[in-house]
């Protein structure tokens, strides 16, 4: 690629990501590191057309997001994929932070989420392209080959990241590496193969996290070849992932402790273990400190050290995890507030009680909803000044309903809508405009809910009461709090959990490009790191 290059691609992409490269474990690792803090900073981007794009941040229910996540090269430069940038493009940077290139793609290109980097290729999951699929490109950016995602393993199925095992073939991680499927190119289709963990030079490692149902929620483990490494916490293990195998036989193993007291907290460390299970090193991740949403934030570099992509206002930081033998715990460890226990901070009365099942059927209702757009309803025109969702193209039928700054249509109103002049389908502006039919997420909740209008986020937290995470039942909510003020900045319908890892949800949102009401996973982690609370609407039919 040449130096800050941009090579123009003319073709859809979409994916996401995990890193298994060949490492190479270097002594002063192996030396247990005593940094205070854990890191250390490798170099900072900066935030514009020479670095990082962020999105989302310019109204004050808006979801902030950026980079969605990033590789590490077998000679060591990063790949970051710049997803919030228009149009998406991916950013490469050796090892003092230098931008040494940059490969820009069309504007049908939504949501590279995910990326991983060998020697001659570079694979990316675009997952709002519908369907999603992997891209294999070029270092300099050509297309080499192109793999649809089967149906089967979409979204609202748990597809949530790539990753490549020791042949460099393509694996689709559901719900974070919980469950993977080996993409199989074979004539005139694309098929999967189900495989039972990642593989490097014939030793397979999988993670088994607890089960919903298990006595001992606190108590996960991992298959390393033909022995088996116990992990434990004290509280909740919320999370339990690989992250990368080494060359010389070491793992690295990411563990999400969530906290059992009625406040929704969450610790995530790596664990280092070596080809006989001893555990030889762990970090924890300073998660905290992130800015804007961030899919895959931690890969493996071939030197052996663990890195992190850390989203601040002004900048990107690469940081340097350092491995100690010990680290402090920071969670309390109480048992569970009973729902009975908590109380409604408002008196605001509902006209009538919602079932669960209303608040569902509603919601399938958005997602499986079908209308014909022409170009008409779809394209940008002077008399509305919208911005079109950009899953938005040629005339066509359409799933789902798509998201629209201050909309609150039912899906049937927004269908009328589309047969009459001078409406258009959404808008992922930041601002509201009368010609624009659709919902956004608090709209989207709201009538789940059984209101006749949108709320707000603003007082969707005024008509529901704040949960347990472990209380959480169907059509409760996840709700994002702005800087842990009062203020929501986006909502998601809880529909059920995903094991013990995290949850599936719907929402409305110009999340990663998605820009209508999607359905997917999403981990603990995830909505920690993103300030997310528990509640349930107060007026729920018992």
């Amino acid at each position: 690629m040449n130096n800050k290059g941009t090579v123009l691609i003319s073709s859809i992409l979409s994916i996401c990501s995990l890193t298994l490269g060949l490492l190479f474990f270097p002594s002063e690792v192996q030396g247990q590191q005593q940094n205070p803090s854990g890191f250390e900073v490798v170099f900072e981007i900066p935030i514009g057309d020479e670095g990082i794009h962020y999105r989302g941040g310019d109204r004050p229910d808006g979801l902030r997001w950026g980079p969605l996540s990033f590789a590490v090269a077998p000679d060591g430069n990063f790949w970051i994929t710049d997803s919030a940038a228009i149009p998406e493009r991916i950013v490469q940077y050796d090892t003092s932070g230098k931008l040494i290139g940059t490969i820009a793609l069309e504007d049908t290109v939504s949501g590279i989420s995910d990326i991983e980097v060998t020697n001659n290729s570079v694979f990316i999951l675009a997952w709002a392209n519908d369907p999603p699929r992997v891209i294999q490109i070029s270092h300099s950016g050509t297309i080499q080959s192109v793999y649809e995602i089967p149906e089967p393993l979409h979204l609202e199925n748990g597809l949530s990241g790539i990753a490549l095992d020791g042949d460099n073939d393509i694996l689709l991680e559901l719900e974070g590496g919980t469950s993977l499927f080996k993409l199989h190119p074979s004539p005139g289709e694309m098929t999967t193969i189900e495989v039972n963990g990642y593989t490097r030079n014939g030793v397979v490692a999988k993670a088994n996290p607890p089960q919903i149902d298990s006595a001992t929620l606190g108590q996960g483990s991992i298959s390393y070849g033909n022995i088996n490494i116990d992990i434990n916490v004290e509280n909740r293990l919320g999370g339990l992932y690989v992250l990368g195998l080494h060359e010389n036989g070491y793992l690295d193993v990411i563990a999400d402790e969530i906290s059992s007291t009625f406040e929704f907290k969450l610790d995530r460390t790596i664990h280092r273990y070596d080809r006989s299970g001893n555990m030889i090193g762990l970090v924890r991740v300073p998660r905290e400190m992130r800015f804007a949403a961030v899919e895959h934030e931690l890969a493996v570099g071939p030197d052996g050290y663990v890195y992190m992509m850390l989203t601040q206002p002004d900048r990107v930081q690469i940081l340097r995890l350092l491995f100690t033998d010990h680290v402090n715990p920071i969670l309390p460890s109480l048992p569970d507030v009973p729902i009975s226990d908590i109380q409604s901070n408002t008196s605001f009365s509902i006209l009538a009680c919602q079932t669960r099942d209303s608040m569902i059927n509603m919601a399938n209702a958005y997602l499986n909803n079908s209308t014909y757009l022409d170009a008409a309803h779809i394209n940008v025109t002077a008399s509305c000044d919208r911005v079109k969702p950009r899953y938005l193209s040629a005339a066509g039928t359409y799933y789902s309903v798509p998201y629209d700054i201050g909309g609150g249509d039912l899906p049937s109103q927004f269908n009328t809508y589309m047969t009459q002049s001078g409406y258009f389908a959404g808008d992922i502006g930041s601002t509201t405009e009368g010609c624009s039919r659709g919902v956004d997420c608090a709209g989207f909740v709201s009538r789940c809910w059984g209101f006749g209008e949108n709320m707000g986020t603003y007082y969707l937290r005024d008509h529901s009461i704040q949960i347990a995470q472990s209380s959480l039942l169907r059509g409760d909510v996840m709700l994002s709090i702005n800087g842990g003020s009062d203020s929501g900045r986006h909502v998601i319908l809880f529909s059920g959990f995903s094991g013990t890892t995290g949850m599936y949800g719907y929402e409305a949102t110009t999340y990663s490009s998605w820009d209508k009401v999607v359905n997917r996973y999403r981990s603990w982690d995830w909505l920690y790191t993103n300030n997310y609370v528990p509640r349930k609407f107060e007026n729920v039919c018992s």
